[in-house]
């Protein structure tokens, strides 16, 4: 985990965050910059646009639905609650593309993934829901 200060500026932040991805650092970015104030997607910062343009790291676009209410701004704990993350396909900008067409790009695929219909909620932990599940059966050598 590499926390950023919030008092460096965009450009430390971006150089930082350029040198952990060519670096072969995976990292996990909020494009909006900040915790929602009520619970919607706010406009992305182009921030993730320059850095997937700048190292041709692709970008994977994901939605954390229920995080504003685990994580409510001023909350510095989580919260219990239930989090459900949908992740899509892997985004690389196009050679004409600029660095906010590509962000736009993003945020639209962010945005679609939260639109996507609700499946049923499963019920327990992954545990729990694991040990239900019918066990696969492992052989090992010939079956003789």
């Amino acid at each position: 985990t590499f926390p950023f200060s919030r008092t460096g500026g965009a450009q430390a932040q971006l150089h930082s965050s350029s040198q952990l991805l060519k670096s072969g650092w995976n990292l996990v970015l909020f494009p909006e910059g900040s915790r929602t104030p009520d619970g919607r997607i706010q406009e992305f910062k182009p921030g993730v646009g320059f850095l997937a343009k700048e190292t041709g790291t692709p970008v994977v676009p994901m939605h954390i639905r229920g995080a504003y209410n685990v994580m409510p701004r001023g909350q510095t704990l989580p919260l219990p609650g239930p989090i459900r993350v949908r992740i899509g396909k892997p985004m690389v900008p196009q050679k004409q593309e600029g660095t906010r067409e590509f962000t736009a790009r993003v945020e639209k695929a962010v945005r679609s993934l939260a639109a996507e219909d609700r499946q049923p909620e499963i019920q327990g932990t992954w545990i729990e829901r694991w040990r239900a599940s019918k066990p696969r059966d492992l052989r090992y050598g010939d079956p003789d």
